[in-house]
């Protein structure tokens, strides 16, 4: 399936400070026993890992992202493909914003702080 990508032109490379060791995979499913122990197994098919991002940027860059999350991503709730830090390089994976949640906050000299947590699938691939 194809999915929009990240707007050209807006920035992806999150802040030094803004950027997180992402989780490598999702928390297991736990279902208790009846005679006792645990059993986990995987929540999903795929490895989704969980990174925080803050991402800086000028407002006309903000607006033309506010743009893609209401338009594209259906008010963000829907895939996406960005490039994303493995840990060596930069690399390009379907991502989705956890909670189509998005913090912004706004600075002087038309600067934006962007931040949300992306939920990427397979990104150790």
């Amino acid at each position: 399936m194809d999915y929009p990508s990240w707007p050209a032109g807006v920035p992806f490379k999150p802040s030094r400070q803004g950027w997180g060791i992402p989780q490598t995979f999702s928390p297991p499913i736990k279902t208790e026993n009846n005679a006792g122990g645990l059993r986990q197994r995987r929540r999903y098919t795929i490895d989704v890992s969980n990174m925080p991002l803050t991402i800086a940027m000028k407002s006309s860059e903000w607006i033309t992202l506010q743009r893609f999350f209401a338009d594209d991503l259906e008010s963000a709730t829907s895939r996406f493909q960005m490039l994303v830090f493995d840990g060596n390089e930069y690399v390009e994976r379907t991502c989705q914003i956890k909670d189509a949640a998005v913090d912004v906050k706004h600075y002087a000299f038309e600067m934006v702080q962007v931040s949300f947590s992306l939920m990427i699938e397979g990104l150790y691939q």
